[in-house]
């Protein structure tokens, strides 16, 4: 199987993860045994988010992307002093560290 294919199938996943997060935060104490796990990957990635360098801003382009909706990646990259592909890597970044939190992706 190609390595995009394989993306593929945790990637969406892994994306609807971080948008339900919000949801999951109002609801806590009501999760089921999976959703506590993807809570807590996404809880435990932007704890580790945050420790990186430029780790505030790489959250600020998560919650304009992922929660806020209310800028697409190419948008959200023009809200900061760096350049496009740094900015969309740092989304990447992301990704997969709620992925490995979650056991998905090595």
């Amino acid at each position: 199987m190609n390595t995009s294919k394989r993306r593929t199938n945790w990637w969406r996943g892994i994306k609807a993860i971080i948008r339900e997060y919000p949801n999951y935060i109002n609801r806590a104490d009501k999760l089921s045994c999976a959703e506590k796990a993807d809570f807590e990957a996404v809880k435990n990635a932007i704890s580790q988010t945050r420790r990186l360098r430029n780790g505030e801003m790489r959250m600020e382009m998560i919650d304009l992307v992922f929660w806020k909706q209310s800028h697409t990646l190419s948008g959200a990259a023009m809200q900061f002093p760096f350049c496009e592909r740094e900015v969309r890597q740092w989304h990447t970044d992301f990704i997969r560290l709620v992925g490995r939190n979650r056991g998905l992706i090595d």
